[in-house]
């Protein structure tokens, strides 16, 4: 597992997490620290290998009230997100979701 990025709040244990902290920590890293290219996020995908997919944040378009907005149209809902990480750092995972 990667080291938790201090700056990226939420927690890495697999602690709760609300949905709008994730969207919080997506718009801090979008709007304050101006680095959402190196957030990873992987989602519940089913049908996807291992029913899990992932996005970089070069791909997100809007973090709206209650789902990521994609290029190519694509909306992810945020009850989805199983981890978040920015860089090496895992800054959200969910406690269902394995590594």
């Amino acid at each position: 597992m990667g080291r938790r990025d201090p700056r990226a709040g939420g927690r890495a244990g697999g602690g709760p997490l609300s949905e709008n902290a994730i969207r919080d920590l997506l718009n801090r890293h979008k709007w304050e620290s101006r680095d959402l290219d190196r957030v990873v996020v992987t989602y519940r995908h089913r049908g996807a290998p291992g029913d899990e997919a992932q996005v970089r944040g070069s791909d997100v378009l809007d973090v709206g009230p209650s789902f990521l907005a994609l290029r190519g149209g694509t909306m992810i809902p945020y009850h989805r997100v199983l981890r978040v990480q920015v860089g090496d750092s895992v800054a959200f995972q969910r406690a269902d979701a394995g590594l």
